[in-house]
């Protein structure tokens, strides 16, 4: 019984952390807000998996800034692109799962969920700088569905939110390093 105490308080404490944009990190906590007015409750069972390797140590905050940049990055990308959504659920259910063996124990989880988005290939993929930017152009942003999207728009300078040590999307097909 208090194995499932202890679980229903873990994933409470997660579930706060995402509801109110409230980790101990004001970057993440930025990001979070961002993709509560992007509307993608799809991600949510990747955030509890994300937030909880946080807060229990599993990655640091400075990986989970990493994938959520990048898991910002990817919805908002395909809302620009007007990539159908209706493959969004399976890939974010399947994920978390995935990195895990990807990277398998101690590896890298966050750099195995970039390495995941970015080698999505149809209609799960990730849109590349010259679709992005092109449809950035064209897009309506006035208009869409999604409350104010137009303010995720950064300067050029910031477009690809998907660095790590350099790294963006389109360098990002080599399998991910363990880092230690």
């Amino acid at each position: 019984m208090e194995g499932l105490l202890a679980d229903m308080l873990k994933y409470a404490r997660v579930y706060h952390a995402l509801a109110t944009a409230g980790t101990p990190d004001p970057e993440a906590n930025r990001i979070l807000r961002r993709m509560v007015q992007l509307e993608t409750n799809v991600v949510n069972p990747l955030l509890f998996s994300l937030l909880g390797k946080a807060q229990d140590g599993s990655i640091t905050y400075d990986g989970l800034c990493v994938a959520l940049r990048a898991l910002e990055s990817y919805v908002y990308r395909r809302l620009v692109c007007e990539v159908p959504t209706n493959s969004m659920n399976k890939t974010f259910a399947n994920l978390g799962n995935g990195s895990d063996r990807l990277c398998g124990p101690g590896g890298d989880f966050v750099g195995a969920i970039v390495y995941a988005l970015c080698s999505k290939p149809g209609t799960t993929r990730f849109p590349d700088d010259a679709e992005f930017e092109e449809r950035t152009r064209l897009r309506d942003f006035y208009n869409m569905r999604q409350k104010e999207p137009h303010l995720h728009l950064r300067p050029p300078g910031e477009r690809r939110l998907l660095r790590e040590g350099g790294r963006s999307c389109a360098d990002a097909g080599a399998r991910p390093r363990p880092v230690h």
